[in-house]
C-alpha cells in the first residue's frame, strides 16, 4: 500500500481493503492451476452502511500501460474482469480518493474470485482463410448451448488474407459452429468452454487455407531472408512476456518482430522482386540463459519443436503467413535446427567424465521460461543428474566444443555450450522426423535451411531426408503427401576456402552425398561468400573468382549448382557495408543475380544496414527511431530492376557458366559467359573491380564474327557492342561497372 509492500496468499474470493487515500499498485500471481480465474472487483464505496457517502469519493482502475478501466463515484459497484491462468500475472493499478474518516463508512477493495461459479465466460476466436472468387459475405454459425450469427471480420483489412469471428460461451458449455460463405456450409467444427474458464482459444481448418501448393521451379526463385523478431512489429502485444529479456536497446533480447508483421509488410519484399520468404526457427525457444546473458530471440534454442514461439505469435498466426505467401505466388523456407537445443546443462571450465555425466554438470534451472527442462518429450530427458535419463542417449552430455579440428568434438561436443542431441540414436533421428515433418503437413512450409550442418554426423541426412518409413518418414515423403514433389533442403556449413584451395568445397560436398546416397539437396555458398568480399569488396585479385566459379560449377562440389543459395552477407557475419562500399555492394548484388544458384537478399541491404542484426521498424534494435521499409532507396530500385532481369532472362537461372577472362594479379576485370543449350540463349557478363577504368581486350568469346551484344544493364555506363572479326572483344568499363549483355 502506497510505498509498502504486501504479499498475501490468497484463498478464493480474497479481499484486502484499501485503507487509506493513495495510490495503489498490485500485481496478481496466480500460482494455483486448480484455481485460475481471477476478477478483479473494486467494490462499494459507501459500504452500505448508515454513514453517508463520503463527498466526491472516486475510485478509478487502471491497467499496467496506464490505460483507465474503470472509474466508480459516490456509492455502487463495478467489477472490472481480467482472466489469467497458471503461471500468469496482471499488474494494474487503483486510486482512490475522499474515502475515509466520514461516518461509518466501508473502504474499497480489491476482490479476487477463484470458484467455479464466478467464472467469466470463455471467448473463442474461429479463424477463417477466406476462399478466392466473387462472395458477398462469410459468416460463422454457432448453435447448442449458443445461439448466434457472426459476421467474419477480415483481418489486416483485406477479406482474401481471412477473418475471424469471436464468440461468449459461458462456462461449462459447448457450442457447435459453421462457416458459411454466400449461405452455403463450407466447414465447422465445435468448441467447449472448459473447467478453466476465462480463455481465448483460437480455432482454424483448412477447408480454403492456401497451404499446401506444388513445389516452385527452385532455380527461378530469389529468397529473402529475414529475422522474424527484427523484422515487422505487427502485434505489439507479444513483445515483451513475463518482463523477460524486453530490453529493445539490446542486441541480445526480443525486439518484438513476429508473423503478423512479416504479412504487414509483405509488399515491401514483393516489390523488391523476391519469390520466398526464409525466416529465422518460429519454434518455442530458450528466451534468456543466464550463464551467457543472452536471449533466444534470433530462434536457434529451440526447448519444443512443434510450438510456435510465443513472442512470433500462434501457429493460426504462422498458417495465415503460409496462406498469405502462397496467394501471392511465394514460398516458405523455414530455418530448423537438428544438432542442439537451448542451454539446459553445462559443464563448466569443460571438464567432464563420459562415463559419469553427473560429474561436473550443473543444470540452468534460472534459464526463462522452462528452467533446465524443455517442455517436448524426450527433450525433456536431459537431467545430467538423473542416471535414469542419461541412460536415455537423448544428448551427448559433453562440454563445450574446444577444438573445431577434432572430429569427435565437432560431431558429439556442445556448439557453444547449447545441448548436442544424439542424432545417431533412432529414437532422436525419428523424433526430428516427425517434428519437422509437422511444419511440412501442418503449416505448408516450402522448404527448409537447416542450421548447423556439419555438427551432425552424415549419414542423419539420409534417414532424415529421404526415409521410407511409414511410421516416421523422410522430409521428402512429408513433403509429397501434400503434393510437394521438389520440397528444398539446403544446409548451413559454415566453412569457407582459402584462395585457389577448396577446402570449403570438400566439407560441402560430404553433405550432398552421392546419386547412390543422397544426403542434403544442396547447402548454401560459404566459400563463394568469402571469395565475394575478398575480390568484389576488398580488391583482391579477380583469377580468385575465376577459381571459385570454376569450382562452383565442378560437379564433384556441388552436385546442382542451380539450386544452390548465394549470398554477400546474413545475421551471422558482418554486413557488407562494414568492409565494401556502396559500388562494391552494387557489383556484388549484380554479381549475384547474374550467376547460377539462388539468389538470397538479407533484410536491410536495401536500405544499406551496417549493424549485422538491426530491426526495420522504429522502436527495434538499432533501429535509430526510425521504420526501413523505404522503396524509393536506390539500392531498393536497383535490387528490383535486378530481380525482374533475372526472373524475365531464363539463361541467367539455367544456363551454364564459363570464365573467359581475368585479373590474375591484381584488380580489374572478369568477364563471364553464361549458355542456355536447350533454346540456345546466351549472355556475357563484364566486371570492373577496380575503382578505376579499365580497357577489357582479346577476349576470345567463341562467338561468331560480327555478332552484336545487346546492352541489358550497366552499372555506370555501357552501350551495345559487336565481336570483332577474331571472335574477340574489347570492351572500356568505367571504374566500378558491371556490363550484361
Amino acid at each position: 500500500l502506497d510505498q509498502a509492500v504486501t504479499l498475501i496468499t490468497a484463498e478464493p474470493n480474497s479481499t484486502i481493503l484499501l485503507e487509506d487515500d493513495g495510490c495503489y499498485n498490485f500485481q496478481l500471481d496466480v500460482l494455483d492451476p486448480a484455481a485460475p480465474i481471477l476478477t478483479v472487483t473494486e467494490v462499494d464505496l459507501s459500504g452500505g452502511g448508515p454513514g453517508p457517502d463520503p463527498e466526491g469519493s472516486v475510485a478509478r482502475v487502471y491497467d499496467v500501460d496506464g490505460e483507465l478501466i474503470e472509474t466508480v463515484e459516490g456509492t455502487g459497484d463495478t467489477a472490472v474482469m481480467v482472466e489469467r491462468a497458471e503461471g500468469e500475472s496482471l499488474i494494474g493499478r487503483v486510486e482512490v480518493e475522499n474515502i475515509g474518516g466520514v461516518g461509518d463508512v466501508a473502504v474499497p477493495s480489491l476482490t479476487w474470485i477463484a470458484d467455479e461459479a464466478n467464472a467469466p465466460p470463455s471467448t473463442f476466436s474461429v479463424s477463417y482463410t477466406s476462399p478466392e472468387g466473387d462472395y458477398s459475405s462469410v459468416n460463422v454459425v454457432f448453435s447448442g448451448d449458443v445461439n448466434e450469427t457472426v459476421a467474419c471480420q477480415p483481418l489486416s483489412g483485406d477479406a482474401n488474407l481471412g477473418c475471424s469471428a469471436s464468440i461468449e460461451v459461458p462456462f461449462g458449455t459447448a457450442a457447435e459452429y459453421s462457416v458459411e460463405v454466400d449461405g452455403v456450409e463450407d466447414a465447422s467444427g465445435s468448441l467447449t468452454a472448459d473447467e478453466t474458464g476465462g480463455t481465448t482459444s483460437s480455432f482454424a481448418f483448412a477447408s480454403d487455407n492456401l497451404l499446401h501448393v506444388a513445389s516452385p521451379d527452385w532455380p527461378e526463385q530469389i529468397i529473402f531472408f529475414l529475422m522474424t523478431d527484427r523484422y515487422a512489429n505487427g502485434d505489439p502485444s507479444n513483445d515483451c512476456i513475463d518482463d523477460v529479456a524486453c530490453n529493445k536497446d539490446s542486441n541480445a533480447e526480443y525486439s518484438g518482430g513476429d508473423f503478423q508483421g512479416i504479412i504487414q509488410e509483405l509488399e515491401y519484399i514483393k516489390g523488391m522482386g523476391a519469390t520466398a520468404i526464409w525466416l529465422t526457427p518460429p519454434v518455442a525457444n530458450q528466451w534468456w540463459d543466464p550463464l551467457v546473458n543472452f536471449g533466444g530471440y534470433h530462434g536457434y534454442w529451440q526447448e519444443n519443436i512443434t510450438e510456435t514461439d510465443a513472442h512470433y505469435g500462434t501457429l493460426n498466426d504462422y498458417k495465415l503467413l503460409s496462406d498469405t505467401l502462397h496467394r501471392n505466388d511465394m514460398y516458405l523456407v523455414q530455418d530448423v535446427v537438428v544438432n542442439h537445443t537451448g542451454n539446459f546443462f553445462s559443464y563448466p571450465g569443460g571438464t567432464f567424465n563420459p562415463d559419469d555425466p553427473a560429474e561436473n554438470c550443473i543444470r540452468n534451472v534460472n534459464s526463462d521460461p522452462v528452467g533446465a527442462t524443455p517442455t517436448q518429450p524426450p527433450l525433456d530427458l536431459n537431467n545430467c543428474l538423473d542416471p535414469a535419463e542419461t541412460d536415455e542417449e537423448i544428448y551427448h552430455f559433453t562440454p563445450q566444443i574446444l577444438d573445431f579440428n577434432d572430429p569427435v568434438q565437432e560431431k558429439t561436443w556442445a556448439l557453444s555450450d547449447l545441448d548436442d542431441l544424439a542424432t545417431e540414436n533412432q529414437v532422436v533421428r525419428d523424433f526430428l522426423k516427425d517434428s519437422f515433418g509437422y511444419w511440412i503437413t501442418e503449416v505448408g512450409v516450402d522448404a527448409f535451411r537447416i542450421d548447423t550442418v556439419k555438427f551432425v554426423e552424415e549419414d542423419f541426412y539420409a534417414d532424415w531426408v529421404h526415409s521410407d518409413d511409414l511410421d516416421h518418414p523422410g522430409l521428402t515423403k512429408s513433403a509429397e503427401s501434400v503434393g510437394r514433389l521438389d520440397f528444398l533442403d539446403f544446409g548451413e556449413v559454415f566453412e569457407a576456402s582459402a584462395p585457389f584451395g577448396t577446402k570449403g568445397e570438400e566439407k560441402i560436398a560430404s553433405y550432398l552425398g552421392t546419386d547412390a546416397n543422397p544426403l542434403l539437396q544442396a547447402n548454401l555458398q560459404f566459400p563463394l561468400y568469402q571469395e565475394n568480399l575478398n575480390v568484389i569488396a576488398n580488391g583482391q585479385p579477380t583469377s580468385q573468382m575465376r577459381f571459385r566459379l570454376e569450382a562452383f560449377m565442378n560437379p564433384e562440389y556441388f552436385k546442382d549448382p542451380f539450386v544452390t543459395p548465394t549470398f554477400l552477407d546474413n545475421h551471422d557475419v558482418a554486413r557488407w557495408l562494414t568492409s565494401g562500399n556502396r559500388d562494391s555492394l552494387k557489383q556484388g548484388l549484380m554479381f549475384l543475380m547474374t550467376i547460377p544458384g539462388i539468389p538470397v537478399i538479407y533484410m536491410g541491404t536495401a536500405q544499406e544496414f551496417t549493424e549485422t542484426r538491426q530491426a526495420m521498424f522504429a522502436d527495434g534494435f538499432a533501429a535509430q527511431g526510425m521504420d526501413w521499409y523505404d522503396t524509393s532507396t536506390e539500392m531498393y530500385q536497383l535490387i528490383a530492376e535486378l530481380t525482374d532481369i533475372r526472373k524475365t532472362t531464363r539463361v541467367l537461372t539455367r544456363g551454364d557458366l564459363t570464365v573467359l577472362s581475368e585479373n590474375a594479379q591484381s584488380v580489374g576485370g572478369l568477364t563471364y559467359f553464361r549458355n542456355l543449350a536447350d533454346d540456345g540463349t546466351q549472355a556475357m557478363v563484364f566486371m570492373n573491380t577496380a575503382d578505376e577504368p579499365i580497357l577489357i581486350s582479346g577476349v576470345d568469346t567463341g562467338l561468331e564474327p560480327g555478332t552484336r551484344l545487346t546492352l541489358v544493364k550497366s552499372l555506370v555506363a555501357g552501350d551495345n557492342q559487336r565481336i570483332d572479326a577474331e571472335g574477340q572483344i574489347a570492351i572500356e568499363l568505367d571504374s566500378r561497372d558491371m556490363l550484361l549483355y
